[in-house]
C-alpha cells in the first residue's frame, strides 16, 4: 500500500488520472492509502516518489479497486478507493458483484467476522458507490483540496517525503496482525517465522489453503535483475553503523534494548570487508577526482598545512597519521599512515609520514599542475626533524611555522603564572604582549630579523620607551628603533617603572618565556597568513570514527572515512549549501574563557547514502561474479564422473577409487625419481 500524496498540485493530477471518485473518497477518509499496483515499479522493484498513478481495467474481484488498513480500535479503520471515472453501468456492476458475493458466502462465514476483518468498511464503501447519479464537479473537488481540516489531517501525519524513507520502525504487535490477515476469507492465517540477521520473514498459511510469503526487506538486486541471498537492510545497517563510527557492540546494544534483531558479529564483519569498506574507497575516490578538479579551476600553487596525529596517547603509539590540508579550500588533499617497526620508538613516526605523504602528493598534483610547482609552501608546527625533512628533501617548497602553536604554547606557559604575586605588575600587559605577536608578524613583510623585534619591542614600550631601540641593552635591536604607534603623552600612568624591582622582576620573568629555548629565533619562519588550525580541527573530526581509547587493526578505512566526511562539509560551503546561522558560547581551555563559536547549518552528509547504495551495487556484481563463477564450476564437474546412487551403495565403489588415486601417486613418484637420477648421472662425481 501507498499513502495518497499530501502535495495540493501532486493531487490534482492524481484526481485527473483516477477520476472524481478519487477525490470524493480521498475526503470521506482521514488518511487515504492506495494500492501500489496503480504504479509502474522501477528496476529495483520499487515505487518512484513523485510517480503518478494509473488507471486499472475493471475487475470482478473488489479487492483490486479497494486498499483496507486496519488497526486495534475501529475508529482508526480507513479506506480508499482508487477507481477511474467510470459510467453508471460500471458503478452498478460492482454493487451486483459485491452482492452476489454476500449471497454464496455461508451467513455462518459473515457472522464470526470481527470488526477488524475489514468487512464493515467493504459495506461502507459498497453504500458510497452504490449511487449511479453522483458525479462530484471540478469546483466540489477543488473545494476539498481547499479545505482547511483536509490539510491538518496530513500535516499531522506525514512529516517527511516519501523518498526520503527506505525503512521504518514498526512494533512487532502492530505489524503482525497486518501480515497475517488473509484477504481472501478475512481469517489470521499460521505463520512461521525465520530471522537472517535483522529482516525476520514470515511463511504464512491460511484454512482456506492461500499462502504467501512476507518479508521486511528486500533482497540485493543482481545485475541481472535477479534476487540473491543477501537482503538491503543487512547491508544498510551496516554501512550505517560504520560510516557513522559505530563498533558491532555499541549499535548491537541499541538493538538489544529495544529488543529488535540484529545480524551476527560475523556477517557484520563480513559485509563490511566485501562491501562496505570498497564502497568506501570507490567513494572516496570519486569524492578526491572532484577536488582535484576544483583545484584544477583555481589554478594556482597551493599554499598547504601539515600536522600528525598518533593513534594513543604518550608514547606508546603504533600508527601516526599526517594530513595536508589547502589552506585556501580547506580540503585534506592527502594523508598517509605509518606503522612503527620493532625496535624503533614512535616519536620518529611524524617526520616519516609527513616526508611520505608531501611526497605522494605532489606526485599526484603533477598532471593538474603542468610546469609549475604544485605545492608553494608548507605550514607545520615546530618540529625538528619535520623542518630538517623539508630542508632536506623538499628545498623549492617554501617551509613556515605555525602562528597558532606558537601562541598556544606562549599562552599555556604564561596563563598558570599569571595570577601569581610576581607577576601581578606585569598582568595588566600580558594579552596586549600576546596580540602584539600576530600584528608584528603580520607587518614584517616576511623579514624575520624584522619579525623578532618589534615582538621584542612591545616590552621595551610597556617600560614607557617608545624610541631610540639602540641604546637598549638587554636586547640587540639592528633594524627597528622605534615603535609602531603615534606618540604618547607625558603621563607614565599604567607604564612599568624600571627603578622598581617588583616591576623588573615580573618583566623579566615574562621576558624569559618569549626567549626559552628557540621560540624567538622561530618567530622569524612564522607564516604571517596560513596556521594549522584547521589541521587540529580535523584531528578532532577524525576521533569520531577512530578514538584513542579504542584500538583500531587498519587506520586506512577509519581516516578515509573523516576524510570523507570533512571535505564534503567543504563542499557544501563553497557551494552555498551550508552558511552561518548563528553562534554557539564555549570554553577556550588554553585561555580559561569563554568565546562564541560560529553555528553553521546542518549538513545532509549524502556521502553516507553513496557509500551504501555503492555497497549494494558492489555485492550485486559480486553475486553476479559468484553465480558466474559457479556455473562454470558445475560445466566442469559434470564433465566428470558422477556419483550415483549404485556406487553409493556398492561396497567396492571407494576401494576402487582409492586404490587408482594409490596407483596414479605411485607412477608420479617414479618418474620424478627417474627423472632425478638423470639428472644426476649427467653431472660428474666428487671422486673423479
Amino acid at each position: 500500500m501507498k499513502t495518497v500524496t499530501t502535495s495540493k498540485k501532486q493531487l490534482e493530477k492524481w484526481i485527473e488520472k483516477l477520476g472524481v471518485e478519487f477525490a470524493k473518497n480521498v475526503r470521506m477518509y482521514g488518511r487515504p492509502y492506495i494500492c501500489r499496483s496503480h504504479f509502474v515499479r522501477d528496476s529495483f522493484g520499487r515505487v518512484p516518489a513523485l510517480a503518478l498513478p494509473k488507471p486499472l481495467p475493471f475487475s470482478s474481484n473488489f479487492a483490486e479497486n479497494v486498499v483496507m488498513t486496519n488497526s486495534t480500535s475501529k475508529s482508526d479503520k480507513e479506506i480508499a478507493v482508487a477507481s477511474t471515472s467510470k459510467s453508471d453501468k460500471e458503478i452498478a456492476d460492482v454493487s451486483e458483484v459485491v452482492e452476489i458475493q454476500e449471497k454464496t458466502d455461508d451467513a455462518e462465514d459473515l457472522s464470526n467476522l470481527s470488526d477488524e476483518s475489514g468487512y464493515d468498511l467493504i459495506q461502507q464503501q459498497v453504500e458510497a458507490v452504490k449511487d449511479p447519479n453522483y458525479q462530484p464537479s471540478t469546483s466540489e473537488y477543488r473545494q476539498i483540496l481547499d479545505d482547511e481540516s483536509f490539510d491538518n489531517d496530513f500535516d499531522q501525519t506525514v512529516d517527511e517525503k516519501e523518498s526520503d524513507i527506505d525503512f521504518v520502525l514498526v512494533s512487532f504487535q502492530l505489524l503482525l496482525p497486518l501480515i497475517l490477515k488473509c484477504y481472501s476469507c478475512f481469517s489470521i492465517a499460521n505463520y512461521k517465522l525465520s530471522k537472517f540477521g535483522a529482516v525476520l520473514t514470515f511463511d504464512c498459511t491460511c484454512e482456506c489453503s492461500r499462502t504467501w510469503r512476507w518479508s521486511t526487506s528486500q533482497k540485493v538486486k543482481k545485475n541481472d535483475n535477479t534476487s540473491s541471498k543477501r537482503f538491503e537492510l543487512n547491508v544498510s545497517l551496516t554501512t550505517a553503523a560504520v560510516t557513522i563510527g559505530l563498533s558491532y557492540s555499541n549499535i548491537m546494544s541499541i538493538f538489544s534494548v529495544v529488543r529488535a534483531p540484529f545480524i551476527s558479529k560475523t556477517t557484520f564483519y563480513e559485509t563490511r570487508r566485501l562491501g562496505v569498506v570498497p564502497a568506501i574507497n570507490k567513494v572516496f575516490m570519486e569524492q578526491r577526482q572532484k577536488i582535484i578538479k576544483i583545484l584544477k579551476q583555481i589554478n594556482i600553487p597551493i599554499d598547504a598545512a601539515g600536522d600528525g596525529m598518533y593513534d594513543s596517547r604518550g608514547y606508546c603509539a603504533f600508527w601516526c597519521r599526517y594530513i595536508i590540508i589547502c589552506t585556501l579550500t580547506k580540503f585534506v588533499l592527502h594523508y598517509k599512515n605509518v606503522r612503527k617497526t620493532a625496535g624503533k620508538g614512535s616519536k620518529g613516526l611524524e617526520p616519516i609520514a609527513q616526508s611520505q605523504c608531501l611526497s605522494e602528493l605532489v606526485d599526484m598534483l603533477k598532471e593538474t599542475f603542468v610546469n609549475v610547482d604544485p605545492i608553494r609552501s608548507l605550514t607545520t608546527d615546530r618540529d625538528l626533524a619535520v623542518a630538517a625533512n623539508m630542508k632536506n628533501q623538499f628545498p623549492k617548497i617554501i617551509h613556515r611555522f605555525d602562528l597558532w602553536h606558537l601562541i598556544r604554547n606562549l599562552t599555556m606557559d604564561i596563563w598558570p603564572k599569571k595570577d601569581q604575586k610576581q607577576m601581578i605588575p606585569i598582568k595588566p600587559w600580558i594579552q596586549a604582549i600576546i596580540n602584539n605577536v600576530y600584528s608584528s608578524i603580520q607587518n614584517s613583510g616576511g623579514d624575520p630579523i624584522i619579525a623578532r623585534e618589534l615582538v621584542m619591542s612591545s616590552f621595551a614600550h610597556c617600560l614607557d620607551q617608545h624610541s631610540n631601540f639602540q641604546n637598549i641593552t638587554w636586547y640587540k635591536f639592528t633594524k627597528v628603533n622605534q615603535c609602531r604607534h603615534s606618540p604618547t603623552s607625558t603621563s607614565h600612568v599604567g607604564f612599568l617603572n624600571p627603578n622598581n624591582v617588583k616591576d623588573m622582576k615580573a618583566w623579566e620573568a615574562l621576558r624569559k618565556i618569549f626567549v626559552k629555548g628557540n621560540r624567538l629565533n622561530d618567530i622569524g619562519q612564522i607564516s604571517a597568513h596560513f596556521m594549522t588550525s584547521e589541521c587540529e580541527s580535523f584531528n578532532a573530526l577524525s576521533k569520531k570514527y577512530a578514538p584513542k581509547d579504542k584500538y583500531f587493526s587498519s587506520h586506512e578505512t577509519t581516516t578515509r572515512l573523516a576524510v570523507l566526511h570533512w571535505n564534503h562539509l567543504k563542499i557544501e560551503e563553497l557551494e552555498g549549501r551550508r552558511t552561518v546561522i548563528g553562534g554557539k558560547s564555549s570554553m577556550n581551555k588554553t585561555k580559561q574563557q569563554k568565546r562564541v563559536k560560529k553555528m553553521k547549518s546542518p549538513s545532509d552528509h549524502s556521502w553516507r547514502i553513496e557509500i551504501k547504495n555503492a555497497a549494494l551495487s558492489i555485492f550485486g556484481e559480486e553475486l553476479s561474479k559468484k553465480s558466474n563463477n559457479l556455473q562454470e564450476e558445475e560445466k566442469e564437474e559434470s564433465s566428470d564422473e558422477e556419483f550415483s546412487l549404485e556406487n553409493l551403495t556398492d561396497k567396492d565403489y571407494f576401494e576402487k577409487k582409492a586404490s587408482a588415486s594409490f596407483r596414479r601417486i605411485r607412477i608420479k613418484f617414479r618418474k620424478s625419481e627417474s627423472d632425478s637420477d638423470s639428472e644426476e648421472s649427467d653431472e660428474p662425481d666428487e671422486a673423479d
